[in-house]
């Protein structure tokens, strides 16, 4: 089995590269039908920019089948859906900036409107993917503390550092998944300062004394929920979360999603085969 698997890691390149193609190419053409039968940019980009985040989805989804660590696999697997959906809001927000500057240009009031409304959808999405993105987290998180459960996911081969010292890619998914709270938080001061009609001085006043409190305590409990998290449910080395075996090698070495998600078939094929 353990050579049996070592040979498929140069072997899954070579017959991987015209699967890509073909996807790619569906998903383009997917993307365009969409967009010429609704007339809405946006929901052909939220078609085509789902790949970014397939890999991810289906690593979530064999980990749930191949580690037999059941509360590990599926506490993992929550980061790894909030993973693939943080490369969907980015893919869709370049390429929904894209569109906005290559589709339908402010040429008078119509063309103004259009624009305005691709930007109003475009955010949109941003923020409920976001918002998704925090639930998918806490639910992680939750999953991890209920089964005692250190995590790790290994950085992206894209965004690693040049340090030796490995570094948890939660770390970030956690930071991002605090996002909405801050804006919550800014968008309910927003809203009491509306209810209160508050004007000249008197709107001064209650900016200084109430807003700046306001957001350095925001930034306070933000802080200090991310260093809680950090600290209690996050592994600090990749091998306090993942064995010495091959999932854990697999979950540990820096590879792209496409790759890992390919051995993770590969060894849940296996695996069959031996049962």
């Amino acid at each position: 089995m353990a050579s049996q698997f070592d040979n498929f890691a140069p072997a899954e390149g070579q017959t991987s590269k015209w699967r890509d193609s073909l996807t790619w190419s569906a998903l383009i053409i997917v993307g365009i039908l969409i967009y010429e039968i609704t007339t809405q940019p946006i929901l052909g980009v939220i078609v085509v920019c789902s790949k970014f985040g397939w890999n991810n989805f289906l690593v979530a989804y064999l980990l749930r089948r191949v580690d037999s660590n059941h509360a590990r696999g599926r506490s993992a697997s929550w980061f790894c859906i909030a993973a693939g959906l943080l490369s969907v809001v980015y893919a869709s927000m370049f390429l929904a900036i894209g569109l906005f500057l290559t589709l339908g240009g402010p040429l008078g009031p119509a063309g103004f409107q259009a624009m305005v409304v691709r930007v109003i959808t475009a955010f949109g999405t941003l923020f409920l993917c976001y918002l998704l993105m925090t639930v998918v987290v806490l639910r992680g998180i939750y999953i991890a503390a209920r089964s005692q459960t250190k995590v790790w996911l290994t950085m992206p081969w894209f965004l690693r550092s040049r340090k030796r010292k490995q570094e948890n890619f939660i770390d970030g998914l956690i930071a991002f998944a605090l996002i909405p709270a801050a804006l919550v938080s800014v968008g309910m001061f927003a809203l009491i300062g509306s209810s209160l009609n508050l004007q000249g001085i008197a709107m001064i006043l209650f900016m200084e004394g109430v807003g700046v409190p306001w957001i350095i305590l925001t930034f306070f409990l933000l802080v200090k929920s991310y260093v809680i998290l950090k600290k209690r449910y996050l592994a600090v080395t990749p091998f306090e979360c993942w064995d010495c075996d091959h999932l854990g090698k697999i979950m540990v070495a820096q590879m792209s999603s496409p790759r890992r998600a390919r051995l993770l078939m590969q060894l849940k094929q296996m695996m069959t085969e031996t049962e």
